[in-house]
């Protein structure tokens, strides 16, 4: 929106990531990969913190998922229809087993943003992070909602999303 901002905001001492933004265009439903499933998780369910946790693990690039994250944060926003939350769980031949990544989306009104999709390095190359931005872009359908986006880390991850339907519109600045 405002392209001289980059300029002052790296002046001022700031690093700024300028990374690739994404609407959907033409949704394409993935599946995930054999031995996986994506599940839109409900306030209550048992496997927020382990979602939370390996989502964690995957943007630290670690296989080691560390002990389930506080999850009474996130199902406040999921009650109160701020935030849905998909889990990449791995399944067993008991069931599900454990999580191996997840994201969500954020939806104001007919807009939603995509965000903090990330899956732990052994389970990645395989779709399981296309499969779920998929299964997040679904449930912004289910909603009504008629405008999704994201930012990318990068020109690698931001065609893991084309392959899901998003083109490239711009340029997200984001600065710390």
């Amino acid at each position: 929106m405002t392209p001289s901002l980059l300029a002052a905001a790296r002046s001022a001492g700031l690093d700024v990531a300028e990374c690739p933004l994404l609407v959907l265009e033409e949704p394409a439903l993935l599946e995930p990969p054999a031995g996986y499933a994506i599940e839109i998780l409900p306030r209550d369910s048992h496997h927020l913190g382990e979602v939370g946790a390996a989502v964690h693990a995957g943007f630290a690039g670690t296989d080691e998922v560390g002990e389930a994250r506080d999850g009474s944060g996130v199902a406040g926003r999921i009650e109160a229809g701020l935030t849905t939350l998909g889990g990449a769980i791995e399944i067993k031949d008991h069931g599900l087993g454990a999580a191996a990544g997840g994201g969500s989306h954020n939806p104001r009104g007919t807009t939603t943003e995509l965000v903090g999709i990330a899956v732990i390095p052994r389970a990645r190359r395989i779709g399981l992070g296309a499969a779920i931005a998929s299964a997040l872009v679904a449930d912004a359908e289910r909603l009504g909602i008629d405008t999704v986006f994201l930012s990318a880390q990068d020109e690698a991850v931001a065609r893991v999303y084309e392959r899901v339907g998003f083109r490239r519109v711009g340029t997200a600045c984001i600065a710390g």
